[in-house]
């Protein structure tokens, strides 16, 4: 009897310790310093949407970039780009972000683990947080639908919405990269 009670100690005090050792280590992937910004409702009228964009630095100095949407299609998936300049520009594609995949109820989200851009260059989260850049949702990637945006945000050094009164205001998508 006391081998089993002996036996049943080791296994709760090895689960304990085996839960807090993943929890230190999915918790030791971040540093703790993150960005959020909000998305401007896109064109496609069909729907409303609204979502965030959580940036997150990783203790590689790399960057992690999260998109939450709500109000797309359900079983839709719809191409993610991070771009050079404002919305008002025509920036080219800094980089193809991983697409924004139905997650059900009208939701949709995209995780990117990015430590390039498109041309090589390297990115590390102070440089994105400082980029003069933007991040746009498509509809799709080819077809008809391509340049309808579900949502769109500035991001870095000209984060603000205050110059964007609607999605009139926004440049269409130049998907060529440098």
């Amino acid at each position: 009897m006391r081998l089993v009670n002996l036996s049943v100690m080791f296994l709760v005090v090895g689960g304990i310790l085996g839960a807090c050792n993943n929890e230190g280590e999915e918790s030791s992937v971040y540093t703790g310093r993150e960005t959020q910004y909000n998305l401007l409702e896109g064109s496609y009228l069909e729907t409303t949407t609204s979502g965030s964009i959580t940036v997150r630095e990783r203790t590689d100095k790399s960057v992690e970039i999260q998109l939450l949407m709500e109000g797309t299609l359900n079983g839709a998936i719809h191409p993610v780009h991070l771009h050079y300049g404002s919305l008002q520009d025509d920036g080219l594609v800094a980089e193809f972000l991983s697409n924004l995949e139905d997650a059900g109820n009208n939701r949709s989200q995209s995780l990117t683990h990015l430590t390039q851009l498109a041309d090589g260059t390297t990115i590390t989260y102070d440089q994105l947080i400082d980029m003069d850049g933007s991040i746009k949702v498509h509809f799709e990637e080819e077809g008809a639908l391509k340049d309808v945006l579900l949502g769109a945000t500035n991001i870095g050094t000209n984060y603000s919405m205050a110059d964007v009164g609607s999605v009139k205001d926004i440049t269409l998508c130049n998907s060529q990269t440098e």
